[in-house]
């Protein structure tokens, strides 16, 4: 009927207005953790080949009550991010790489040293997996 289809609609304009609130409200909390703009488009693997939005990594940590933060790089240091619960600390220094063929703006965030409860690993393709586990289990505030 005329009504349903109405409603229908309606229901599609709320659930539209509502992802695009809660992507304005990610952006906020994104830059309020110090995050840097520039990364706000970027991707982390978390998953050898498998790159992921990181913007939406963080506010899900900050939405589970994990504390985030920006670590600015060194002279001999990467920069990267903390992620603090509280059970673990979880610190990721990454390498950005151009995506080849894609947007110049949009990089890849590969994970090159982290410190887990401040002792620290290289990140290498056998041990991704468990360095992302940590991150992720401290990402839920666990």
């Amino acid at each position: 009927s005329e009504l349903e289809k109405t409603h229908s609609a309606a229901v599609v304009q709320l659930e539209k207005q509502q992802k695009q609130l809660e992507a304005k409200a990610c952006e906020g909390q994104f830059l309020k953790a110090g995050m840097p703009g520039k990364w706000k488009a970027n991707l982390i693997i978390m998953e050898f080949n498998s790159p992921e939005p990181f913007q939406p990594l963080v506010c899900t940590a900050l939405r589970n009550g994990a504390q985030v933060r920006y670590l600015s790089g060194g002279l001999l240091s990467k920069e990267g991010f903390e992620v603090k619960s509280p059970k673990r600390t979880v610190q990721v220094f990454v390498g950005a790489e151009r995506v080849p063929g894609g947007d110049p703006d949009i990089q890849v965030m590969v994970p090159v040293t982290a410190k887990i409860d401040s002792k620290s690993v290289d990140v290498t393709r056998a041990n991704l997996r468990a360095v992302a586990a940590e991150l992720i289990a401290a990402m839920r505030n666990q």
